[in-house]
């Protein structure tokens, strides 16, 4: 019974000592976002060439969504993005320095527009 009381009392002193989660990546975020803001986070110039790529096909099909041609050198540029991010996925490239000094990975944080544009056009129904 002690030493499960003695569990129950360190459990509650470490996560009442430790800030929130949620506060921290908020935080983690704006950082982030200030920074980014700034100039002074780059994306890895031949991660962003593909998704420029990849943006620019999304954006012909939004443009088009009927054209056959075009959905086609979207998946394209779909395969040949996720074959490089596959391939490159353990390389931490796209990192951002925290003054506290914790590093993060912002791959994700540069995927999600892209991966969102790819998904929107994917979806766009053609109406002829």
């Amino acid at each position: 019974m002690r030493s499960l009381l003695a569990v129950i009392v360190s459990a509650l002193t470490i996560s009442a000592l430790a800030p929130p989660a949620a506060a921290t990546e908020a935080e983690d975020w704006q950082a982030v976002q200030n920074a980014e803001n700034q100039g002074r986070i780059h994306q890895d110039p031949e991660r962003r060439a593909l998704r420029q790529a990849l943006l620019n096909a999304a954006n012909r099909v939004d443009a088009s969504p009927c054209d056959t041609q075009q959905r086609q050198k979207l998946s394209d540029a779909f395969d040949t993005y996720q074959h490089h991010m596959q391939a490159t996925a353990e390389d931490k490239i796209e990192t951002w320095t925290l003054q506290d000094g914790r590093v993060l990975d912002l791959t994700q944080h540069f995927n999600n527009p892209v991966e969102d544009a790819w998904r929107f056009a994917l979806t766009s129904i053609c109406q002829n």
